[in-house]
């Protein structure tokens, strides 16, 4: 899935992987987050794919969830162009 987010977004694999705070990377990584516990990935699972602990999974996934009830643009942006990937991956899992 990180690959067709990748592409999608125009962020590279390595940036989403990565550890840097600028925002616009942070809040793409955030919503990759995101999306992989909207697919059924719990936090702990998401946290041992990124190399992060579970709670900085949870705060993201939080805040975006937040963002995406409150309409917030920016997140918006990103949300639609890969929200088609939730259907998807649900499939696969099935």
């Amino acid at each position: 899935m990180i690959h067709e987010f990748s592409i999608l977004v125009n962020i590279s694999v390595d940036d989403l992987l990565g550890r840097s705070r600028k925002k616009e990377i942070a809040l793409h990584r955030a919503v990759y987050w995101w999306l992989l516990h909207r697919v059924g990935f719990s936090y702990a699972a998401i946290g041992r794919l990124n190399e992060r602990k579970h709670c900085s999974i949870r705060i993201a996934v939080i805040k975006i969830d937040f963002q995406v009830m409150h309409h917030v643009s920016d997140t918006m942006e990103i949300v639609d162009k890969v929200k088609h990937l939730i259907d998807e991956y649900k499939k696969v899992k099935l």
